[in-house]
């Protein structure tokens, strides 16, 4: 059923004025969030490069606030592998975010270093590379001289690194991560615009595997979100693994979002993964709810490997 045309122009009205926030607040939220994060952990944290002995490829479309105009949209493509030999962790993430008239574009190279112990593998990590936000006011409907500061085309480039820490064994995992460790300041037409700038985030994970039966394993995992300046954000997941084929869960998300998700290996080498948000506030009312696709391609080196983390 859509929603009501008043309705939908209040939220659109809304969703502008968000737009704007997103150019003019001193601290811009520049973190992606994946409601399959335990499927995607490079994009969260780049020593997890190289955790499995296996060349692992993903690719995520995610589609926020289904059924409303310029709402979030989020394409991504990693891959990385094991170099058992040099015993690290080489990889590659590449993203493209759009909300509204705001498109950010994101290419970054990953290594890791592994360290073996009698408890698990610590890996460190670091990323470098760089993003490009494209800011197209022209495609505003502008209705008075005073919202002529935010028409033309903006476009930043801004290089940027970062750093984290994985541990994990056969039945745990634990990650800390800083995916974006420069506070880069986005160049503006104006003053106010001049003065906004990315916030750092920080990630911690955990999660561990639980055996009920020879056939059913429960994985319950969690993910940590802190960005400077703004609240902390909280991801609880439970996931049910049937015979190491199928995967069902729900998270919740304190964004005020209940997720259901699952996940089939269709091979040894091919799984695909989808989850569904529900947005437990008035605006689920009007929204058909966000959608996220997974597809994960693997070559496995041995017979370790395995889809938990």
């Amino acid at each position: 059923m859509k929603a009501l045309p008043s309705i939908q122009k209040i939220f659109q009205a809304l969703l502008v004025i968000s737009m704007m926030a997103f150019s003019l607040e001193a601290e811009a939220q520049q973190s992606s969030i994946y409601s399959n994060f335990m499927f995607n952990r490079l994009a969260i944290n780049p020593a997890y490069a190289g955790s499995q002995d296996q060349l692992d490829i993903t690719a995520v479309h995610r589609r926020q606030w289904e059924n409303f105009e310029g709402a979030p949209s989020t394409s991504a493509f990693s891959a990385h592998k094991y170099l058992k030999n040099k015993n690290i962790g080489v990889g590659l993430m590449a993203s493209s975010d759009q909300i509204g008239i705001h498109t950010d574009n994101r290419l970054y190279l990953v290594y890791a270093y592994k360290i073996e112990t009698k408890a698990g593998v610590l890996s460190l990590g670091l990323q470098g590379g760089f993003s490009r936000l494209n800011s197209d006011f022209s495609r505003l409907n502008l209705r008075s001289e005073r919202d002529a500061m935010m028409s033309g085309v903006r476009s930043d480039f801004n290089p940027n690194f970062g750093a984290g820490a994985y541990f994990s064994n056969d039945r745990f995992f634990a990650g800390f991560s800083v995916p974006y460790l420069v506070n880069n300041q986005l160049e503006g037409t104006t003053e106010a615009m001049a003065q906004a700038q990315e916030a750092r985030y920080y990630m911690l994970t955990t999660g561990v595997v639980l055996d009920l039966n020879q056939d059913l394993k429960l994985v319950p995992s969690a993910l940590f979100r802190v960005q400077e300046g703004n609240a902390t954000g909280v991801d609880l997941n439970t996931n049910l693994v049937i015979k190491d084929i199928l995967t069902v869960g729900l998270s919740y998300r304190s964004e005020m979002a209940l997720t259901g998700l699952m996940s089939i290996n269709l091979s040894d080498q091919l799984s695909l993964g989808y989850a569904y948000d529900l947005t437990n506030t008035d605006m689920g009312k009007y929204s058909n709810g966000s959608h996220e696709f997974v597809l994960n391609f693997r070559i496995p080196y041995s017979k370790r490997c395995h889809t938990y983390f």
